[in-house]
Parts: C-alpha cells; sequence; structure tokens
C-alpha cells in the first residue's frame, strides 16, 4: 500500500513539473513580442443641426502618411486603415465646419439648435502599441432667432486639431 501512494504520488509530481515545464515561455523574460503593423481608426459624430448649418471637413493622415480630405455628408464617419508593417507615421485629424449661409427656416419647430461634435483616434504602431483619445470637440445650444447671428460670428469653427505629438 506505501509503494502504490509513493507510485502515485511520483507520477503526480512528475506530471506537475511537465505541466510547468509546458506553461514556461522559450524567451525567458516573460515580455510579449508586440505584432507588426500599423493601424490607424479615425471617428467623427455630429448633430444634424452642425451639418445642416455648416460644411464639416475632415483633413486626416492615413497609414502610409499621405494627407487626405473629405467633406462629410452624414452625422456619422469613420476611417479605419490597417497595414503589415512598421510605419513611423504622425497621425493628425483636423475638422473644420465653415458657415453654409443657410438660415433657420421660421416654420421647423424648432426652439434651438444643438452645434454638437464628438471625436476619437486610435492607432497602432509595433513601438507605441495602441493609443486612444475621444474627446467631444463642441456642444453649444443656439436660440433659433440667434442662429443667423451665431453663424455670421462664428463663420468658421476648428472643432479638431488632432496631432499624435501634441493630442
Amino acid at each position: 500500500m506505501n509503494r502504490m501512494k509513493r507510485l502515485l504520488t511520483t507520477a503526480l509530481c512528475c506530471t506537475l513539473l511537465i505541466f510547468l515545464a509546458g506553461c514556461h515561455g522559450d524567451s525567458g523574460d516573460g515580455v510579449m513580442e508586440r505584432p507588426d503593423y500599423t493601424s490607424v481608426n479615425y471617428k467623427l459624430t455630429v448633430s444634424q443641426a452642425l451639418l445642416h448649418f455648416y460644411h464639416v471637413n475632415i483633413t486626416y493622415v492615413d497609414v502610409s502618411g499621405r494627407e487626405r480630405t473629405e467633406e462629410m455628408s452624414t452625422m456619422e464617419w469613420n476611417f479605419f486603415e490597417k497595414t503589415d508593417g512598421e510605419h513611423d507615421i504622425d497621425f493628425k485629424m483636423n475638422v473644420t465646419a465653415t458657415a453654409r449661409g443657410v438660415a433657420p427656416a421660421q416654420n421647423d419647430g424648432q426652439d434651438s439648435y444643438t452645434l454638437a461634435c464628438e471625436y476619437s483616434v486610435e492607432y497602432y504602431t509595433k513601438p507605441t502599441s495602441a493609443k486612444r483619445t475621444a474627446r467631444k470637440a463642441m456642444d453649444t445650444t443656439v436660440k433659433k432667432e440667434s442662429m443667423e447671428a451665431y453663424m455670421q460670428e462664428h463663420s468658421t469653427i476648428a472643432l479638431v486639431n488632432y496631432d499624435k505629438t501634441n493630442p
């Protein structure tokens, strides 16, 4: 009986040692290698009123380092790109709103308009790992009777000026 216990204990210890040895990584330093790719994900959401009264233009840098410009036509805009390999890119996103010159309709049933904008920038490079910034860039309510004056006073609004070196 004692011999059987010793045999089972020895077998259990050997199994445990094999299991523990299999869990230990080959590098020995416990650090996992980061994946080798570059990606960027820009997101922008604006209110319907902002889109109605202003042209919203987005200028951004893709993973190739090229600068692109688009005009926003819907309340939500998104750009995602991923490429293999390491690229040292200065990710940037600038958003500008320029007044359309449209006066508020008198029969639209609104007492006021909310001009709002939120954005997020997420990027990954092997040296930096993942970074994310998300902010509310604007949230202003303007009374209907003041909207025309507001647009004249704020004909151009810099909504977002994101630069990865100075987020």
